[in-house]
């Protein structure tokens, strides 16, 4: 059994992966980019969610319409999307450490 890795047809290292525009998003989602939920995306969308979100008791996402939700409890979003969870934020102590080094303090 071959591991995949992060080249080959259709997939980019990470770090050649940048921001989508709106319109992008829209054409390739089927929905608003402002409503784009994380489940019910066409086929061939890989939904990836930051491991802090698993931790939350509730959390809110777009359902599709501007004016429509969806409450899930993190524990159940890799299950509901098929999301692969990873850690892609920095924890608020990391991020605020940085900033503090940038600015000379």
């Amino acid at each position: 059994m071959r591991r995949r890795t992060g080249t080959g047809p259709g997939r980019r290292p990470a770090h050649e992966i940048s921001r989508a525009t709106p319109a992008r998003i829209s054409h390739l989602s089927e929905y608003l980019s402002e409503a784009v939920p994380p489940a019910g995306l066409p086929t061939g969308f890989r939904v990836v969610a930051d491991s802090a979100l698993a931790r939350e008791e509730v959390l809110y996402f777009a359902a599709g319409e501007a004016t429509a939700i969806v409450k899930l409890r993190g524990a159940d979003l890799a299950r509901a999307t098929g999301a692969k969870v990873a850690r892609i934020a920095r924890p608020p102590a990391e991020a605020g450490d940085q900033q503090l080094a940038g600015s000379g303090e």
